[in-house]
C-alpha cells in the first residue's frame, strides 16, 4: 500500500503528499474488503505499535537547542491560543450544519492541535474514562473514532499541505 502511495504521488508529481494517498488507499481497501476492520486491535498490536508512532514524533526534535525552542514559545501560545479559538467558532458552526452536538463538533476539530496518533490515544482514553461497561465503553468508541481519526488525518496531512503550499509563496 506504501509502495503504490509512493507511486501515485510521484505520477502527480507530489501534488497530492504520498501519505494522503495511503489514507485514500486505506479508505479503499477497508471499504472493499480488503483490510479487516481493527486490524490491530484483532492483532493485539496496538499497545506496541501506538508507542512506536509517537517516538517517530519525538525524532524529529534530536536537532533542537533549547535558544531555538525558546525562541518559539511566545508565537506558539499565540498560534494556539488564535487556534483554538477559531476552530471552536468554525467547529460550532459546521457542527451545527452536519447536526452534530456542539461538543462533538468541538472534539472532532480539536483533532487540528494533536493530529494522529492524538487521535486515537484521545477517543481510547474518552471511551475508557466515561463508559461504565465494556459495552458501553465500545459504543462510545465506535462513535467517536472514525471521526476523530478522519478529523486528525483530514487537519495534519491534507490541510497542512495546503496551508503550506499558500505559506511557502509568502518566503
Amino acid at each position: 500500500m506504501a509502495l503504490l502511495s509512493v507511486w501515485v504521488s510521484s505520477l502527480f508529481h507530489d501534488a497530492v503528499n504520498k501519505l494522503v494517498w495511503c489514507l485514500i488507499f486505506g479508505v479503499l481497501c477497508k471499504e472493499i474488503g480488503f483490510l479487516d476492520e481493527d486490524a490491530l486491535g484483532k492483532a493485539h498490536a496496538t499497545g506496541i505499535v501506538m508507542p512506536i508512532i509517537t517516538l517517530s514524533i519525538f525524532t524529529n526534535l534530536a536537532s533542537a537547542t533549547p535558544e531555538m525552542v525558546s525562541g518559539m514559545v511566545k508565537p506558539l501560545l499565540v498560534c494556539v491560543v488564535i487556534g483554538t479559538i477559531a476552530f471552536a467558532v468554525v467547529s460550532i458552526l459546521v457542527g451545527k450544519i452536519f447536526g452534530y452536538s456542539w461538543q462533538m463538533s468541538v472534539a472532532i476539530g480539536s483533532s487540528c492541535l494533536f493530529g494522529f496518533p492524538g487521535t486515537v490515544i484521545i477517543s481510547n482514553e474518552v471511551s475508557e474514562s466515561t463508559g461504565t461497561t465494556a459495552e458501553e465503553k465500545a459504543a462510545i468508541n465506535a462513535e467517536i473514532m472514525p471521526k476523530m481519526l478522519v478529523a486528525g488525518m483530514v487537519t495534519v496531512s491534507v490541510t497542512s499541505v495546503l496551508v503550506a503550499g499558500v505559506m511557502s509563496n509568502w518566503l
